[in-house]
């Protein structure tokens, strides 16, 4: 049985792309890139509003074409341009991932801009993503992969960060990008 057609808030045809535009649009103004991935692959459609959506994104970019600054730069930037690049946009590669590799920290991770030291499974899952769609690597592979054994646990399972406790979302991230090592 066919959906009857509805439209969303922003006149949106639900039928084609059911209630996704808000939530995308809040989720690009509130950092969550990861979200802003997902809702695009699950809708698996572009949305009339992935310009406006760019735009939002676009009114953060540095003048090196780069997102964040400081200790946060390559969260910002991975997060920015694998949220563009699923938009259909293009990037210049040459600037973000001289970022994304000057982002790797002394542990092997990537993190936050609120501790220029720690690293966690979240922000290394989102600079990761990015060199994957640029079709690169970080410099330091086997750091990552040293960052990535300090978050197991003895249940075998894997936390954010070294020391915090298995949750899905950890161990998910890790085999993510353990995946995305491989290639």
């Amino acid at each position: 049985m066919a959906r009857s057609p509805s439209r969303s808030s922003d006149g949106a045809d639900s039928a084609q792309s059911p209630r996704v535009e808000p939530r995308l649009l809040k989720a690009v103004e509130d950092d969550k890139y990861n979200d802003t991935v997902a809702i695009i692959e699950q809708a698996k459609a572009k949305s009339p509003k992935a310009t406006e959506w760019s735009a939002v994104i676009r009114k953060m970019q540095n003048a090196q074409g780069t997102f964040g600054s400081g200790a946060g730069a390559a969260r910002g930037t991975g997060g920015a341009a694998v949220a563009l690049m699923r938009l259909g946009e293009k990037v210049d590669a040459e600037p973000i991932l001289k970022v994304l590799k000057a982002g790797q920290r002394a542990n092997g991770g990537f993190g936050k801009e609120d501790d220029a030291e720690a690293s966690d499974m979240e922000t290394s899952y989102r600079v990761l993503r990015c060199f994957v769609m640029l079709k690169a690597k970080p410099d330091r592979v086997e750091g990552m992969r040293s960052f990535i054994a300090k978050c197991r646990n003895a249940d075998g399972g894997y936390g954010v960060a070294p020391g915090q406790p298995s949750t899905v979302t950890g161990t998910y991230y890790v085999a993510a990008i353990g995946h995305w090592l491989e290639k």
